[in-house]
């Protein structure tokens, strides 16, 4: 992600959600703990392709998909 500077990340309860981008910093819910650390990857990088991308519209899923594909 050299596009940004990654946000502040901050682990608290979500209602309702894993993640959220609030643009400045990246709020994630402490229930992923419990998953498997491939899925929190996918859920970070979900995240901070929102700093770039917001919605969830074609061009956002393609940002997503590359730059997993770069991490692999």
């Amino acid at each position: 992600f050299k596009e940004i500077n990654i946000p502040k990340i901050i682990v608290k309860p979500i209602k309702g959600y894993l993640g959220y981008n609030y643009i400045d910093h990246i709020v994630i819910s402490p229930v992923i703990a419990k998953y498997d650390i491939k899925y929190i990857k996918v859920l970070l990088y979900h995240e901070i392709c929102h700093s770039l991308i917001r919605g969830h519209g074609e061009n956002f899923y393609n940002l997503l998909d590359k730059k997993l594909e770069a991490s692999s």
